[in-house]
């Protein structure tokens, strides 16, 4: 069996970025956090649901299951359309479950195919469960977070439920997973997927940053940030008061957690949606 990739030693290891705003966010300070946030709200969606899952794992003590090829098949035989209630505990907050010699592929756009490295599995609230899929770098990729992910939140309210005999609570996941995953507009795959990808960070950019005359949006981003004598000071909001992650409008709910002095780093509601992440990160 091959050795077990993990998704944020990976990414840590390739991102500096990354690594620095979850260093940070460790500390508590969500600055930098925030800032990754706005970035990825604008060309890559999906990447703010695996930014707050790393953050989540890392805080709950990077707890880390190794499912093998065996279990993999028995958990793909197994039947889930009546899930006891009480049965659905969590032993943390944020698992990572790694997938070695994993059958299973997602899509990553122009790289095509990715063999799944593993997946989150991140309990946001109390009814929201949120899986945070990883494919690989594969052969197409040009760096090692070359990679493709998918996302699937699931809202824990909305599977269906009855009761047995004894009055034992049953959850359909399977009738409640084939109904998100049929839905097409339940789709909200990352703009990157369906543009040029330099497209998406000129777009994200000038959403961003207000530009100056002859000032292009990348001299913009490597001005000091800051600090007496810095350069401009960045907005650190991810997204308006009641928005979510990608812009849409949401019931009013605390945001997860608050910088001091700062406006709060968050997502919104975002009922059982999933999607697809190909932006080559790196040029950014």
């Amino acid at each position: 069996m091959e050795a077990p990739a993990i998704h944020y030693d990976t990414i840590l290891g390739a991102n500096p970025v990354w690594k620095s705003c979850i260093s940070e966010g460790l500390k508590g300070n969500l600055r930098p956090f925030g800032r990754e946030e706005l970035i990825l709200s604008h060309g890559t969606p999906s990447g703010v649901y695996f930014l707050h899952a790393a953050l989540a794992y890392a805080k709950a003590g990077q707890q880390v299951f190794c499912v093998g090829p065996r279990l993999q098949q028995m958990l793909t035989d197994t039947d889930v359309s009546k899930v006891p209630e009480d049965f659905l505990k969590f032993p943390y907050p944020c698992v990572y479950v790694a997938t070695p010699d994993c059958p299973w592929e997602i899509f990553g756009g122009i790289t095509g195919m990715h063999q799944v490295g593993g997946f989150y599995m991140y309990q946001k609230s109390a009814r929201e469960l949120l899986f945070a899929i990883w494919g690989k770098a594969n052969e197409n990729s040009q760096t090692t977070d070359d990679d493709a992910t998918f996302w699937l939140l699931l809202d824990l309210d909305k599977v269906p439920r009855t009761s047995d005999t004894t009055g034992v609570t049953l959850m359909d996941f399977e009738a409640y997973l084939n109904q998100v995953l049929s839905d097409a507009s339940a789709d909200a795959s990352d703009p990157a997927l369906q543009v040029d990808p330099e497209d998406a960070i000129a777009t994200a950019k000038d959403a961003m940053f207000p530009r100056p005359v002859g000032l292009e949006p990348r001299a913009l981003l490597e001005q000091p940030q800051g600090g007496e004598g810095g350069g401009p000071q960045l907005p650190i909001q991810a997204q308006g008061a009641d928005q979510g992650p990608q812009g849409q409008d949401g019931p009013d709910e605390e945001p997860w957690e608050t910088q001091e002095g700062g406006a709060p780093v968050r997502e919104g509601p975002c009922d059982h949606l999933r999607g697809h992440d190909r932006l080559d990160r790196q040029v950014l």
